[in-house]
């Protein structure tokens, strides 16, 4: 068994000694784990290229608004989920993963 009791969060070094921590309520709200998008386009290329990439998709995140705003979300996983007509593995839904690579845009 291990004893992770000397261990300090953040919001600890401000509560008063002997304070309880607080807990999260049980049997509240569920906690919302992502976040909706919406498809923009594909990536295109260079000026007057003609370049079309597929495989690199332009996704507007709801509720961003400039570039840096983009930096938490780097690194994380996408999920495209559609709904397929014909059942496979006993689901009519899909998934496509990715993951967010770099801001797009100048603002």
């Amino acid at each position: 068994k291990h004893s992770f009791s000397k261990m300090m969060r953040l919001e600890d070094e401000t509560r008063a000694e002997g304070t309880p921590v607080p807990r999260a309520k049980k049997g509240g709200e569920p906690i919302r784990l992502y976040v909706k998008g919406t498809v923009v386009a594909y990536r295109r290329g260079g000026a007057n290229s003609g370049n079309h990439y597929n495989h690199t998709s332009l996704l507007n995140i709801d509720g961003l608004k400039t570039r840096s705003d983009v930096d938490f979300y780097l690194g994380k996983k996408i999920a495209y989920i559609f709904r397929a007509k014909t059942k496979k593995n006993n689901s009519n839904f899909r998934v496509i993963w990715g993951k967010v690579v770099a801001a797009h845009g100048s603002k």
